[in-house]
């Protein structure tokens, strides 16, 4: 998978469709001149990245008189908005090419877009990274894991479990770092007397409760909510100044 794709979109929460067919998970991310997708059935996993120049080029195979740069940003303002109503989008699959076509609709014009997404290669590890250990990581905290449905909340908690992984990790390294050292050698009386690496183990997990496990989770997903609300007012007024 492209480098750039996956590390934007490593945070991006998940949105799901039900076809007739299958049930999708995509997530997106949307710059003034880039974009890029990634789905899955949980099965397969497809992506789809493109630049201004490939951007420009697929739309004149959609017969979109565009040429700069100004009108890619103006075409992908209109595109995240139909990403974001995936009721509006009709997923086809042409053998390993999964194809997602957006339409609309405004007086007597219409736009028409299809977002070419290739099979991933390292498929597996794409799905570990983006879907299934942040989702390990939720479940590891909740005291009731037997949710079987991917609710809303359930989505916007994945991305919130993905940047907290993220960030975890990187204060783990600055530790390590920190506090590397050679550890003392135990006497006979100290080992009879200190605490095994298990129950060490247990004692400081039993740090965390569940309730301010609950609590950090509950500020993460709010946090996600607003900066989902604060894309689509930007998006909006990008719209306004298209149209206007």
């Amino acid at each position: 998978m492209d480098p750039w794709a996956n590390n934007v979109l490593m945070t991006k929460r998940w949105f799901c469709v039900e076809t007739s067919q299958d049930v999708y998970y995509i997530k997106h991310y949307f710059e003034s001149t880039d974009y890029c997708l990634l789905v899955t059935n949980l099965r397969q996993v497809w992506t789809d990245t493109a630049h201004a120049p490939d951007i420009i080029a697929q739309a004149h195979r959609h017969h979109l008189d565009i040429d700069s740069e100004d009108q890619v940003e103006q075409l992908l303002t209109e595109l995240w908005v139909l990403l974001n109503d995936l009721r509006r989008c009709e997923f086809q699959r042409d053998k390993d090419v999964l194809k997602i076509v957006c339409k609309e609709n405004k007086g007597l014009a219409s736009l028409t877009w299809s977002f070419e997404c290739q099979p991933v290669h390292d498929a597996s590890i794409v799905l570990y990274d983006h879907f299934i250990s942040p989702m390990l990581c939720m479940m590891s905290s909740k005291e009731d894991n037997g949710k079987k449905c991917l609710d809303d909340a359930w989505l916007t908690g994945l991305a919130a479990a993905s940047k907290a992984m993220a960030d975890a990790a990187a204060t783990a390294v600055s530790d390590k770092d920190d506090h590397e050292s050679v550890p003392d050698v135990p006497t006979k009386q100290e080992e009879s007397t200190s605490p095994s690496p298990i129950s060490s183990l247990s004692s400081s997990q039993n740090k965390e409760t569940p309730d301010s496990i609950a609590e950090e989770e509950t500020k993460s997903t709010k946090r996600f909510e607003e900066e989902i609300e604060q894309e689509r007012r930007q998006h909006r007024q990008k719209r306004k100044r298209v149209f206007r």
